[in-house]
């Protein structure tokens, strides 16, 4: 993909996102030659950038939705700097609670981790939770099943490998949007190059129910 493809995808996604969760993220991280910045631009002024901890750091950019409070917190249980990012977003009207997270690498600490964001928002009526899991098996997402989450991956557990480097080690996607308050209309993954990340972008269209 040369620069003008690569410019013409930033632009086509930003059409359609309306709101655009970000882990390993910060204005001044260096894509390529340029600045997150200068690759995003004005283009989504409402912002919620979390502290920068390493390489961590966790932000929700919209272009729609106005934020009407942001906050974060760093999980307890951790051996990376982990932490997440939540905001009260005014979704049409609706106020939406959406975090934006980046979990461990090992297993106890993360599970713990996961159970921490479900003890906190899983019983709200509309909320959104994304990030990278850095999930081992697809069991591990089973309490946010049970706690009444849809998984924005076609309800198919595994369907979207978002990681290029560890296919041959993690089963699942370990990128994931969960929600609750919204059905999910469908779900992709965009930008087989990965040149702005390691990652593959995940993305879902919600219909608030």
């Amino acid at each position: 993909m040369d620069y003008e493809e690569r410019e013409n995808l930033i632009e086509n996604l930003f059409e359609v996102l309306f709101a655009f969760g970000l882990s390993e993220f910060h204005p001044q991280f260096k894509m390529g030659g340029e600045t997150a910045q200068e690759v995003f631009g004005d283009m989504y002024r409402n912002a919620a950038v979390g502290p920068r901890l390493g390489v961590n750091c966790n932000a929700l950019l919209t272009r729609r939705f106005s934020i009407l409070g942001k906050r974060y917190h760093e999980f307890t249980e951790r051996i990376q700097k982990r932490y997440f990012t939540v905001c009260e977003v005014d979704v049409c009207g609706v106020k939406t609670t959406v975090v934006q997270t980046h979990l461990d690498l090992a297993d106890e600490p993360r599970i713990r981790q996961i159970a921490r964001l479900l003890e906190e928002f899983g019983d709200l009526r509309n909320v959104i939770i994304s990030g990278d899991f850095n999930v081992s098996h697809e069991e591990e997402f089973a309490p946010f099943a049970r706690k009444g989450f849809a998984m924005a991956n076609a309800s198919s557990f595994g369907r979207f490998r978002t990681h290029r480097r560890r296919d041959t080690f993690y089963t699942t996607a370990i990128d994931i949007i969960f929600v609750k308050g919204f059905d999910i209309l469908d779900a992709w993954t965009d930008d087989d190059s990965m040149l702005l990340s390691d990652h593959r972008i995940l993305l879902c269209r919600l219909l608030q129910k």
